[in-house]
């Protein structure tokens, strides 16, 4: 007979607890500076000033959620955590940057924003919010940055941060090509708007498998804190 942890989840450890904080944290404000830049985007045509950093952001997010499609399509194959063959680590390693990019191309403007206006100083405050240079600045490091936090993230807390920025970022996509197919399908250009509509589709399936493994993270790691014995016994 199977003894139960007498650990349960009313005693849930506090480090576990501020993992799980940390988690949300980083998705609230991811999912923030996004959809901010993607509500920026929609409406926006040729001609305008900021049309190239809009493709750039196109560009980035469709080519990141991709990647999470693909790394996830062959994970879903193999036992958590993912396998880490050399095409796991490339379609992972694009991903992570893109989220990376778009991270710190929405945040460290407003970042510096909120330290000058902390000091008192609104006019600089408005400047780094609006400086284009250092949202690019901010899309290199994030790219950087995140791309060497990869590397650690086989630990299943790192990898379920990971998979809840990676939904969010889907979503994202899946969000803007409704709404831009929406557009096209408006002026009668059904080629166009019918191809975004199933991209859409595509991204937003991305977006269940990748809450599909988180709650697989999840699952796994309170069936081995609860049950070690079985956890063991499967691995063997």
């Amino acid at each position: 007979m199977r003894k139960f942890n007498s650990r349960s989840a009313s005693s849930f450890p506090l480090r576990r607890l501020l993992s799980g904080l940390l988690t949300g944290a980083i998705a609230i404000v991811f999912g923030d500076g996004l959809f901010r830049m993607i509500y920026g985007a929609l409406g926006r045509s040729v001609g305008d000033p900021a049309w190239s950093y809009i493709q750039v952001l196109y560009g980035v997010l469709g080519v990141g959620s991709l990647a999470v499609g693909i790394g996830q399509g062959r994970a879903s194959r193999q036992a958590l955590p993912a396998p880490r063959s050399w095409g796991w680590w490339i379609t992972q390693g694009i991903a992570v940057m893109a989220a990376g990019a778009l991270f710190g191309f929405a945040n460290l403007g407003r970042g510096l924003a909120l330290v000058y206006s902390g000091l008192n100083q609104p006019e600089l405050a408005a400047h780094w919010e609006k400086d284009a240079k250092v949202a690019i600045v901010g899309a290199c490091l994030g790219a950087v940055l995140a791309g060497g936090l990869l590397w650690g993230s086989q630990r299943w807390d790192r990898q379920l941060r990971l998979q809840v920025v990676f939904a969010v970022m889907t979503y994202g996509a899946a969000f803007l090509c409704s709404a831009i197919a929406g557009n096209f399908l408006s002026l009668q250009q059904s080629l166009l708007g019918g191809s975004l509509l199933m991209l859409a589709i595509l991204y937003f399936f991305c977006t269940i498998v990748a809450l599909r493994t988180c709650f697989q993270l999840i699952y796994g790691q309170l069936i081995q804190r609860n049950f070690p014995d079985s956890q063991r016994r499967q691995s063997s």
